[in-house]
């Protein structure tokens, strides 16, 4: 869950993608992910984020 977590913060922080694709492209890099984990460490990112 951490590696997810961080690899969607890397994302989101480099600004190449954004949020309304996050969890697709989550689901494509860890695709032995469930998709209600990935969508669980979505919810856990923070607002500054998501707000780009």
């Amino acid at each position: 869950m951490e590696q997810i977590l961080a690899y969607m913060r890397r994302q989101l922080s480099s600004g190449r993608v954004k949020p309304a694709v996050l969890v697709v492209q989550t689901q494509q890099a860890f695709p032995e992910a469930s998709h209600e984990l990935i969508v669980a460490c979505f919810n856990q990112l923070d607002s500054p984020l998501l707000k780009r």
